[in-house]
């Protein structure tokens, strides 16, 4: 992968649980940052999954790929 790719995943603030488990499970990747939804007041009250971005540009395919796979494991896991 040429460049330093970067992904941060926003997780809904109704999801506390699921924010936790993110976070440990990515602690170790350098690539992959999470964030809670920091969206407020009316912003905050639509509806929102969870989901991963580029850093700066779209994603790359591998890193999207992997993160994907990460993330349906981890939503997998038992809470």
């Amino acid at each position: 992968m040429p460049g330093a790719q970067q992904c941060l995943i926003i997780v809904p603030r109704h999801e506390p649980e699921l924010y936790e488990r993110l976070r440990e499970h990515f602690a170790a990747d350098t690539r992959v940052f999470v964030r809670m939804d920091s969206r407020t007041g009316e912003r905050a009250a639509r509806k929102m999954e969870v989901f991963a971005v580029g850093g700066g540009s779209d994603l790359h395919p591998e890193l999207r790929t992997y993160v994907d796979a990460q993330l349906r494991q981890v939503r997998k896991l038992p809470s």
